[in-house]
């Protein structure tokens, strides 16, 4: 443990390091996947995680509350083997090519993760 996910705010002169903000949103056990997407459509870049050890491990989204309220919390939300699997990488796309994007992940217990976006 010890380790985050966060961002970096870039302060209005960019080369004097010291002056980056560090936002973390989110403690992690082992961070395998880190992808940026809009997943709930309102505009914002969220993020998409797997998270492998830990006793948050699992798959989950982090809902950017937009560029006022960037630097608060970012709400949480759960996708899926939430306490129980050792989850590794994930793919998120549209597998089915239905125009929605779902999301698979590789679980280290040799087996996939499949799921399905059924709303746009």
């Amino acid at each position: 443990m010890g380790a985050h996910v966060g961002w970096f705010e870039a302060p209005p002169e960019a080369r004097p390091l010291d002056d980056w903000v560090w936002h973390p949103l989110r403690e992690v056990g082992w961070l395998m996947s880190l992808v940026t997407a809009d997943l709930n459509g309102d505009g914002d870049v969220d993020l998409l995680l797997t998270d492998r050890r830990g006793p948050r491990r699992g798959v989950f989204w982090l809902e950017n509350p937009g560029p006022v309220q960037a630097a608060g919390p970012w709400k949480e939300q759960p996708v899926g083997s939430i306490g129980r699997d050792e989850v590794m990488f994930l793919r998120y796309a549209d597998l089915e090519g239905d125009g929605r994007k779902d999301l698979v992940s590789a679980v280290k217990q040799q087996h996939l993760h499949f799921y399905r976006r059924l709303h746009a």
